[in-house]
């Protein structure tokens, strides 16, 4: 009797152990660390970078881990227009060669690698600019962005741009108005040859056709 008492107590406990790693393993998501390639890649229109990272114009793979393909899509194009690196959101850009990086934030990240221009395969692209040419008959301006004659090509900012038809729109109304702060809310960046609305990502570029 004893003995039966002293083995009992180290039993239980051993089986309160057992019981709570199994309920451990159980909960803990089987893809917590998982990486996942997304199915469709990105163009790079033109050599661009994002602080140190070099990114040759072409298509990009991205491999997301704790969030979507479809946020790496849009964030991507957005880091496009921070050159210096310093990302919004608490993001950071780490650099593993030319043409590829990786942006982290917490547990969150994705990374982009240029695929071998003779690659096949790969899906739908992520193509931003739009297609045909704005036409510019004579010297004007559109804010304080400077318009020589000629045609000009929009790209979006980001997949939650404007599209390009109402950019088109936008821009029309644009033409001709002489200050930075433009209708609707819209700032025109002559700098980046850009107009946003509330956000450097949400807007369009213009960019003269050579």
């Amino acid at each position: 009797m004893r003995l039966a008492s002293v083995r009992a107590p180290a039993l239980a406990a051993l089986l309160l152990l057992v019981l709570a790693l199994a309920v451990a393993l159980a909960v803990r998501p089987p893809e917590a660390n998982a990486s996942t390639s997304c199915p469709a890649a990105f163009r790079v229109l033109h050599n661009d970078r994002v602080g140190a990272l070099s990114l040759p114009a072409g298509s990009y793979r991205i491999r997301v881990q704790g969030l979507s393909c479809g946020r790496a899509a849009n964030l991507f194009p957005v880091f496009l227009n921070d050159y210096d690196g310093r990302l919004p959101g608490g993001w950071t850009v780490g650099v593993r060669g030319s043409g590829r990086g990786v942006f982290r934030n917490g547990a969150a990240s994705f990374s982009v690698t240029r695929r071998s221009s003779s690659g096949g395969g790969g899906g739908p692209v992520v193509n931003l600019t739009c297609a045909g040419t704005f036409t510019v008959p004579a010297p004007t301006q559109a804010g304080l962005l400077p318009l020589p004659a000629g045609g000009y090509r929009l790209t979006r900012l980001s997949t939650i741009s404007p599209t390009c038809g109402q950019a088109t729109q936008l821009l029309t109304g644009f033409v001709g108005q002489s200050t930075q702060l433009l209708p609707g809310g819209w700032v025109s960046l002559p700098d980046d040859g850009a107009f946003v609305n509330g956000s450097t990502t949400y807007g369009f570029r213009v960019d003269a056709v050579r």
